[in-house]
Protein backbone atom coordinates (compact mmCIF):
# COMPACT_ATOMS: atom_id res chain seq x y z
CA UNK A 1 0.00 0.00 0.00
CA UNK A 2 1.53 3.06 -0.91
CA UNK A 3 1.40 6.44 1.25
CA UNK A 4 -0.30 9.70 -0.30
CA UNK A 5 2.58 11.96 0.84
CA UNK A 6 4.41 9.25 -1.86
CA UNK A 7 2.02 10.09 -4.51
CA UNK A 8 2.89 13.41 -5.05
CA UNK A 9 6.33 15.10 -4.91
CA UNK A 10 7.39 16.83 -1.38
CA UNK A 11 6.62 20.28 -3.13
CA UNK A 12 3.47 19.74 -4.79
CA UNK A 13 0.75 19.74 -3.29
CA UNK A 14 -2.81 18.68 -5.45
CA UNK A 15 -4.74 21.19 -3.33
CA UNK A 16 -2.36 24.31 -3.77
CA UNK A 17 -3.06 23.55 -7.87
CA UNK A 18 -6.83 23.69 -7.21
CA UNK A 19 -6.37 26.71 -4.91
CA UNK A 20 -3.96 28.44 -7.86
CA UNK A 21 -6.55 27.81 -10.68
CA UNK A 22 -9.33 29.03 -8.38
CA UNK A 23 -7.09 32.31 -7.89
CA UNK A 24 -6.40 32.57 -11.78
CA UNK A 25 -9.67 31.97 -12.63
CA UNK A 26 -11.18 35.23 -10.45
CA UNK A 27 -8.38 37.29 -11.35
CA UNK A 28 -9.18 36.81 -14.89
CA UNK A 29 -12.69 37.05 -14.39
CA UNK A 30 -11.86 40.34 -12.47
CA UNK A 31 -9.71 41.68 -15.42
CA UNK A 32 -11.89 41.27 -18.16
CA UNK A 33 -14.92 43.14 -15.79
CA UNK A 34 -12.09 45.49 -15.71
CA UNK A 35 -10.94 46.29 -19.53
CA UNK A 36 -14.85 45.96 -19.37
CA UNK A 37 -15.32 49.37 -17.34
CA UNK A 38 -17.57 46.92 -15.34
CA UNK A 39 -15.94 46.22 -12.66
CA UNK A 40 -17.10 47.86 -8.76
CA UNK A 41 -14.59 49.14 -6.28
CA UNK A 42 -14.80 45.74 -4.85
CA UNK A 43 -13.84 43.95 -7.45
CA UNK A 44 -10.93 46.58 -8.28
CA UNK A 45 -9.70 46.53 -4.36
CA UNK A 46 -10.35 42.50 -4.63
CA UNK A 47 -7.92 42.37 -7.64
CA UNK A 48 -5.07 44.54 -6.35
CA UNK A 49 -4.80 42.72 -3.43
CA UNK A 50 -4.58 39.29 -5.64
CA UNK A 51 -2.44 40.75 -7.11
CA UNK A 52 -0.18 41.77 -4.26
CA UNK A 53 -0.17 38.65 -2.91
CA UNK A 54 -0.34 35.87 -5.47
CA UNK A 55 2.41 35.04 -8.37
CA UNK A 56 0.08 33.06 -10.46
CA UNK A 57 -2.59 36.30 -10.05
CA UNK A 58 0.18 38.23 -11.38
CA UNK A 59 0.57 36.14 -14.74
CA UNK A 60 -2.91 35.67 -14.67
CA UNK A 61 -3.45 39.21 -14.96
CA UNK A 62 -0.47 40.09 -17.48
CA UNK A 63 -1.57 37.24 -19.74
CA UNK A 64 -5.22 38.94 -19.79
CA UNK A 65 -3.85 42.41 -20.64
CA UNK A 66 -1.20 41.23 -23.47
CA UNK A 67 -4.51 39.16 -24.72
CA UNK A 68 -6.35 42.41 -24.59
CA UNK A 69 -3.37 44.76 -25.98
CA UNK A 70 -2.72 42.56 -28.97
CA UNK A 71 -7.00 42.05 -29.93
CA UNK A 72 -6.98 46.06 -29.68
CA UNK A 73 -4.18 46.47 -31.99
CA UNK A 74 -5.69 44.15 -34.49
CA UNK A 75 -9.08 44.85 -34.62
CA UNK A 76 -9.25 48.59 -33.20
CA UNK A 77 -9.72 50.99 -36.39
CA UNK A 78 -7.40 53.65 -35.76
CA UNK A 79 -7.73 57.01 -34.14
CA UNK A 80 -5.45 59.27 -36.16
CA UNK A 81 -6.45 60.33 -39.55
CA UNK A 82 -5.07 58.55 -42.47
CA UNK A 83 -2.79 61.28 -44.73
CA UNK A 84 -3.27 60.73 -48.63
CA UNK A 85 -0.23 58.19 -48.93
CA UNK A 86 -2.26 55.87 -46.43
CA UNK A 87 0.36 56.27 -43.55
CA UNK A 88 -0.45 57.31 -40.00
CA UNK A 89 1.17 60.53 -38.89
CA UNK A 90 3.49 60.39 -36.14
CA UNK A 91 3.53 64.66 -35.78
CA UNK A 92 1.12 65.51 -38.10
CA UNK A 93 0.97 68.68 -36.96
CA UNK A 94 4.52 69.58 -38.38
CA UNK A 95 2.97 69.61 -41.76
CA UNK A 96 1.11 72.63 -40.69
CA UNK A 97 1.94 75.80 -41.97
CA UNK A 98 2.00 77.59 -38.55
CA UNK A 99 3.23 81.68 -38.35
CA UNK A 100 6.44 81.59 -36.88
CA UNK A 101 7.64 84.61 -35.52
CA UNK A 102 10.48 85.22 -33.78
CA UNK A 103 11.07 87.95 -31.38
CA UNK A 104 13.68 91.04 -32.01
CA UNK A 105 16.67 91.33 -30.24
CA UNK A 106 15.38 94.53 -29.16
CA UNK A 107 12.05 92.64 -27.68
CA UNK A 108 14.44 90.44 -25.96
CA UNK A 109 16.27 93.14 -24.21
Amino acid sequence: MTCKSDDFPADENPADEVDDKIVVDRVQDLTWALLDECATEEDVALLDNLLLSDASARQSYIACIQLHTDLMGHYAKPTAPATPSGKLPVLGFLGQEMPVSFPSAEELK
